[in-house]
């Protein structure tokens, strides 16, 4: 049987899509939020991995993609709001008030 080029293309896209779409996904991966929250410990900061999605939840933000732990004593929480718009929110580790608030 013989395949045509384009279908052998289609078959090499469909066997790498699930790769290419997880590329990213071990940014909320258990292992590396619980690291961010001991270094957040370590620098004093009040507000942990969870609380800082929960405040982002609550100023728009509806599906979370990354947690990042900036060097200025701050969160940031990216993903995107109701309308699919990517969002980024960033809020003091401290006391957890926003500091930034970015659509893209």
């Amino acid at each position: 049987m013989k395949i045509s080029p384009m279908l052998a293309a289609l078959a090499i896209a469909a066997s790498t899509a699930p790769a290419l779409a997880q590329k990213g996904s071990d940014d909320m991966a258990p292992a590396r939020l619980a690291k961010l929250d001991e270094q957040a410990k370590a620098a004093d900061y009040h507000i942990m991995h969870g609380k800082a999605v929960e405040i982002a939840k609550a100023n728009g933000l509806v599906t979370v993609r990354e947690v990042e732990l900036e060097h200025g004593a701050n969160w940031k929480v990216e993903g995107r709001d109701a309308n699919g718009v990517k969002l980024e929110i960033e809020l003091s580790g401290h006391d957890g008030k926003i500091v930034e608030i970015e659509r893209d």
